[in-house]
């Protein structure tokens, strides 16, 4: 949280705090600090270990109005931070970038998502970085094509991988310290052996390495 922080700024560590001592019930919020967005529930891709690809849930988008009421309240009520996906994929939702930019303009200290990155294009890259994402989280089972295009149905690899190390090269030529990118892995049981190798891998290109169980 500590390195975060010196990427979102000082109300990030505030927020943490608050969050701290909500959670051992030292302070009592009459209003959520976080909150999820479901901006679709579809996603492109069919991960076997994916509940969106076993599940029927209807595909639907969030209507920017709708969005727009619940910032509208919750910046008001001490919302802090606000994620715009729970199992669907952010980046179908046309409207992602405005949807960031009005909360960062309501002052909502941590906005950020969780994406597979397969339609991570240059011209989305741009339009998250200028919509002021605090963080992205990338989602990418090791880093060889044949595990990867086995757990990430409908990916290409090679296609991924580039369109990760384009958006890093895009915020280095906007010079931006953020967003924050942090990508991770499910840890699977093939990958048990070789987090070494996925770390020097994702290292140089990425803000931070992570394994998820």
């Amino acid at each position: 949280h500590e390195v975060i922080a010196r990427v979102v700024g000082p109300d990030y560590v505030e927020y943490r705090k608050i969050w701290e001592s909500a959670v051992t019930f030292e302070k009592k919020v009459t209003y959520p600090l976080h909150i999820d967005f479901e901006m679709t529930a579809a996603c492109n891709l069919k991960c076997p270990f994916c509940i969106t690809t076993h599940a029927n849930f209807k595909n639907g988008l969030m209507k920017y109005e709708i969005f727009k009421t619940i910032i509208d309240e919750g910046s008001e009520k001490g919302l802090y931070s606000i994620k715009l996906n729970w199992r669907g994929e952010p980046l179908i939702h046309p409207k992602l970038s405005k949807m960031i930019s009005y909360a960062k303009g309501k002052g909502i200290v941590d906005v950020f998502i969780n994406t597979n990155a397969t339609l991570l294009t240059e011209e989305k890259s741009r339009m998250l970085i200028d919509s002021g994402i605090d963080r992205i989280i990338i989602s990418f089972e090791g880093y060889e094509k044949v595990l990867y295009e086995s757990q990430r149905v409908g990916a290409v690899f090679e296609k991924t991988v580039e369109n990760i190390r384009r958006f890093m090269a895009v915020r280095k030529e906007l010079k931006k310290s953020f967003p924050w990118v942090r990508i991770q892995t499910v840890m699977l049981e093939t990958l048990k052996n070789k987090r070494e190798e996925y770390a020097v891998f994702w290292g140089e290109f990425v803000d931070e390495v992570a394994y998820v169980d």
